[in-house]
Formats: C-alpha cells, sequence, structure tokens
C-alpha cells in the first residue's frame, strides 16, 4: 500500500485502500557513467560505496491490484474487489455508504462500502479529453444533494490514456432526497 491516500469510514470501521502486486528485477551496478550513486557518477557526487539498485522495467501483463476494505475493529480484510488490468494509482474516497475509486484505464467505480459489490461503474472513455481515473475524488453538497468530483487525466507511464476532464457526479438518492424535501416546501 502506497499513495495514494486511504479513506476510513466511522459508519463502517473500514480502512479502505490499494495493494499493488508489481514486480520487477532488482540489482546492483557499477557503471559510474550512467550511475549517480557510484563514485564519480555521473553527477560527479559520491552517495554510496556500492553504488546503487538497477531496476529492469516491469515484464507486461504482470501489474495489477486489488481495492479492498480492512476492518479496524477486528484487523481483518472485509472484502476486495481485484483489478487485473493496472496497478491502482487511485485514491479511495467514502461518501456516507459508498466508496469510489478509479483505475488508469478510465474506469471509475462506486461500491457498497460495507460489503465491496460494484454498484456503479463510469468509463471515461465515453468523454471526450477524459483520460485515466488515478487521482482522488472530492465529496461536496450543494442544496442537499451530494456530489462526487473526480478528475480524470494522466502523466505518460502512470495512465493508460491521457487527457484531463473534471467531471461531478449527483449522488441519486442525495438527488432523490432534495427533490422530495424541494415538493414538500
Amino acid at each position: 500500500m502506497q499513495f495514494p491516500p486511504a479513506a476510513f469510514s466511522p459508519r463502517t470501521h473500514f480502512l479502505y485502500s490499494h495493494a499493488r502486486y508489481q514486480t520487477g528485477n532488482y540489482g546492483t551496478t557499477n557503471d559510474a557513467a550512467t550511475n549517480y550513486a557510484c563514485p564519480g557518477g555521473n553527477l560527479g557526487d559520491t552517495h554510496v560505496a556500492s553504488c546503487g539498485l538497477l531496476f529492469d522495467a516491469t515484464p507486461t501483463g504482470l501489474n495489477h491490484g486489488v481495492y479492498g476494505a480492512v476492518n479496524t475493529l477486528t484487523g481483518t480484510v472485509a472484502w476486495t474487489i481485484p483489478i487485473l488490468t493496472t496497478a491502482p494509482d487511485s485514491g479511495v474516497t467514502v461518501a456516507g455508504d459508498l466508496v469510489f475509486f478509479g483505475d488508469d484505464t478510465g474506469l471509475f467505480y462506486g461500491a457498497d462500502a460495507a460489503t465491496g459489490e460494484i454498484l456503479w461503474v463510469f468509463d471515461a472513455n465515453t468523454v471526450t479529453n477524459a483520460g485515466g481515473a488515478n487521482g482522488g475524488a472530492a465529496v461536496y453538497e450543494v442544496d442537499g444533494v451530494e456530489y462526487v468530483l473526480y478528475g480524470f487525466g494522466g502523466n505518460p507511464g502512470e495512465s493508460f490514456k491521457l487527457g484531463d476532464a473534471v467531471i461531478a457526479f449527483a449522488l441519486p438518492s442525495a438527488t432523490a432526497a432534495a427533490a422530495k424535501r424541494a415538493k414538500t416546501k
């Protein structure tokens, strides 16, 4: 578990986050021309006597991840959702009894915070100039309607689809409740 941030719900007592499964080849190199950590390296500084780590790119198809919830009262995993298309980079946001997260392919999910059941999926590829879903959502309320705001976009190497779009989604239950209140006034 690493960046982006996790979320906590006082209703469920769950901590929501992700885990990444990302393979790689690590080793040391003594090539001062390409490794700044070697004595006399390309930055001219000596950082460590053993030079440094060499990292080879991850073989294609081996990066993936999982979103899930841990019950903070028991320490057990409450639920998990495998994401096989990408290693997750999205923050997790809780709004009421829902949890929201995305993946680099541009999919943005809404799930039941207690069970992890996916209730809704938005595909950012249906919106011009929208990119991958690898940010963190914001939640706000206007006139009794709760919204989830998400920025779809990415940087090279971090998202399968580049672009920039900020989209707000109204939570249906909040919209219906606000409409009912307006009718009774």
